[in-house]
């Protein structure tokens, strides 16, 4: 099995890489209101399996990836590798509602003081991603 958790952290790296580079191109699909709201705050993403945690900062009209814990505005639990990478394959193919059935199944938790608009956020980031992949032509 360690084979296949290494695959899978890979796989996710390389996803979060590409996520965070669409993320420069996104701009322009956010009103200032939006950026306003987001700048600076903090989603820390944890899958369980792997053990591992990626903590994402949005930095003026784009995300990074950040080692800084203080002031996460939301935690979201993943219980499998596997659960996230096929959440965020359905959502960048195009089914938005994937990232809320994930939550309501339980796949993904968020907590946090702020999870409900945080929620909507990243659902909204998520939903403008495969818009880009479409403008772009990778979807």
């Amino acid at each position: 099995m360690p084979n296949a958790q290494v695959n899978y952290e890979r796989e996710i790296d390389a996803l979060i890489t590409s996520i965070i580079r669409m993320s420069s191109l996104a701009s322009g699909m956010s009103t200032t209101k939006e950026q306003q709201q987001m700048d600076g705050k903090k989603a820390s993403f944890y899958i369980k399996d792997l053990d591992k945690r990626y903590t994402f900062i949005v930095v003026g009209n784009k995300v990074e990836l950040t080692k800084d814990m203080e002031k996460i505005s939301t935690y979201v639990v993943c219980a499998s590798a596997k659960l996230f990478l096929d959440t965020i394959d359905k959502i960048l193919a195009g089914d938005v509602s994937a990232f809320q059935r994930a939550i309501q199944r339980g796949d993904l938790v968020l907590k946090g003081p702020q999870s409900l608009h945080d929620q909507l956020m990243w659902k909204k980031g998520l939903e403008r991603l495969h818009q880009l992949r479409k403008v772009y032509g990778m979807a």
